[in-house]
């Protein structure tokens, strides 16, 4: 029986070094996945830094278009200019500027075709918000809708109160259908110690399918620049 017992004690002493090393164990596999946990987190914060660094810098070398600084400017009413103006911002890098006005214009089509309207019969052009210091670009890139056969109000607005001096003008111009020269001949009568280069014309129903044409349109412009 006292045997018996001895062997009773040995195995319960046994079995509690076993529990312990088991704990020990867990422990121990737990920390070394909390500093492999660790480790990795940092690498990632690397590679994200680094990823968000490459982007910038990358952002930053393409505004550098033909040698020289480059913004767009555009005024949007319907949506079809802002996605026009984002795709040239892609494939140029270039910075861009949005011109919105103080008082906006009605959303549906016959209420802004009655103000424009009224305010081409009463010479009024309407007020901008803001205003952006294009003093250190070259280039501005402009876009703009046609109304009533001629340029947006807003950017008449823009090129009377900008002075673009010396600076190079590639207009995107949006038409319905109707021609775009007179527009065209604006900006060379408000702007004449400017050099106004290589103009596109897009019909709002291209709007979708333009990453050819606009590249072309960049060639021609780089040519321009470099005359």
């Amino acid at each position: 029986m006292k045997k018996i017992f001895q062997s009773l004690y040995f195995m319960v002493i046994y079995m509690g070094v076993l529990y312990k090393m088991k704990r020990i164990t867990s422990v121990f596999a737990l920390l070394l996945l909390f500093i492999v946990s660790c480790n990795s987190n940092i690498n990632d914060r690397k590679i994200t830094k680094s990823a968000l660094l490459n982007e910038h810098n990358a952002s930053v070398v393409n505004t550098e278009f033909n040698g020289s600084k480059t913004i767009i400017v555009y005024y949007s009413w319907n949506g079809n200019t802002e996605i026009v103006a984002n795709k040239i911002k892609k494939i140029t890098g270039a910075d861009i500027y949005k011109i919105t006005t103080k008082i906006p214009y009605p959303n549906e089509y016959d209420d802004i075709v009655i103000q424009v309207k009224d305010d081409i019969d009463n010479d009024k052009l309407p007020e901008l918000n803001g205003s952006v210091d294009l003093s250190k670009y070259d280039n501005i890139i402009i876009g703009y809708p046609i109304w009533i056969g001629d340029m947006a109000l807003p950017m008449k607005s823009f090129l009377s109160k900008n002075d673009l001096k010396g600076k190079n003008i590639a207009p995107f111009i949006l038409s319905g259908g109707s021609r775009v020269y007179r527009s065209v001949s604006y900006i060379k009568d408000t702007c004449p110690d400017s050099k106004v280069l290589n103009y596109i014309s897009i019909k709002r129903k291209d709007v979708s399918d333009l990453d050819g044409k606009i590249n072309n349109w960049i060639r021609k412009i780089k040519v321009d620049i470099s005359k």
